[in-house]
């Protein structure tokens, strides 16, 4: 498991961050006032060309892009330290929540355990 770090109080940051296949992915995150939460669009290059995602909200979730777990090598997931959802500025700044790259391994792990008969 590994966290993605950096994220600041800015309303909008990017990051790359490499994925465990060699290949690397583009997050933009951005925060919303009207809608008192933070969102994410996401794009990689790998197997599928051209994969992307826009305007997805951050919740509190194991894998919040598992609709795509036999398109993606990898995952995303968002804990915070008392299972609310994320929505202030200073959230992921102050590490009360935290994004999760998981990999390929993790996300069948999840799948297991989690979310087993679905």
């Amino acid at each position: 498991m590994q966290y993605l770090t950096g994220i600041t109080n800015n309303p909008t940051q990017s990051f790359v961050i490499a994925i465990g296949d060699g290949t690397n992915a583009n997050i933009s995150l951005y925060y919303s006032n009207n809608q008192q939460g933070w969102f994410i669009d996401l794009s990689w290059t790998g197997t599928t060309p051209n994969f992307q995602v826009n305007g997805n909200r951050v919740t509190v979730f194991p894998n919040l892009l598992r609709q795509y777990k036999y398109v993606l090598p990898f995952g995303l997931g968002c804990v915070t330290s008392d299972g609310y959802e994320p929505m202030n500025l200073d959230d992921f700044s102050s590490g009360y929540a935290r994004l999760i790259i998981l990999t390929q391994a993790q996300v069948q792990a999840i799948e297991n355990t989690v979310f087993v008969g679905n």
